[in-house]
């Protein structure tokens, strides 16, 4: 298994990879079921079945799926991942989670000062859905932030829940709330204890704005001491 490969939320990809495959195998005129036997998807090398199992959701995908997937089209496992990520960014379609780990990458990376990432969002019943971002922020991320606007942080930040319960705080206290945490491609730390890269650790201070608004600020404090 390639050591770049970046599974730590494998729900993430099953639908990126499952609509990605769907469109390779029709551009290649190969047939579902012929792709899921050749494969050797499933416990039986044989079964034609499982793909369509994984088509409606009744199976997940696997990382030896996966294996067997980059090994049927002669790839590495994590050169199949990166054909997923450029085929949902061309279609302009929202991977939870991943979309916006490439957000806030983009909002820290092109700026020579470390800015502070402000954006707004409106309480609408239990939600807390995403209007819109500082200009400069914006301007960095052009054309993905887009995506996200109108959907609630618990989308955005499945992973994350701790950032809704964040938000509904500053709610209830008709104040601020402020955590820390870390976020990025993945959460593990490896054996030496250090932050793989990519790895950001990010405050994000949430404060309430009548009558229905929470404004965030995040700063990238990585390498504070927290």
């Amino acid at each position: 298994m390639d050591s770049t490969i970046r599974w730590k939320d494998s729900e993430a990809y099953e639908l990126a990879i499952t609509q990605w495959l769907i469109k390779t195998l029709h551009e290649s005129e190969i047939k579902e079921t012929h792709f899921s036997r050749d494969a050797g998807l499933g416990r039986n090398d044989t079964d034609a079945r499982t793909f369509r199992k994984i088509k409606e959701g009744n199976r997940h995908w696997s990382i030896v799926d996966l294996c067997k997937l980059a090994a049927y089209f002669n790839l590495k496992p994590s050169d199949v991942l990166s054909r997923v990520e450029a085929f949902y960014e061309e279609e302009g379609i929202v991977i939870p989670g991943k979309t916006v780990e490439r957000i806030i990458e983009l909002g820290f990376s092109k700026q020579q000062n470390t800015p502070t990432l402000i954006s707004t969002w409106k309480k609408k019943g239990k939600g807390f859905y995403f209007l819109d971002c500082d200009p400069s922020w914006k301007k960095e991320a052009t054309g993905v932030i887009s995506r996200i606007i109108g959907m609630t942080s618990k989308q955005i930040f499945p992973y994350h829940p701790e950032i809704t319960t964040s938000f509904q705080n500053a709610w209830d206290q008709k104040g601020e709330d402020a955590i820390e945490l870390e976020y990025g491609v993945s959460k593990k730390i490896n054996n030496q204890g250090e932050k793989p890269d990519g790895l950001r650790t990010l405050r994000v201070n949430s404060k309430f704005v009548p009558p229905d608004f929470i404004v965030v600020y995040v700063d990238d404090v990585s390498g504070q001491h927290l």
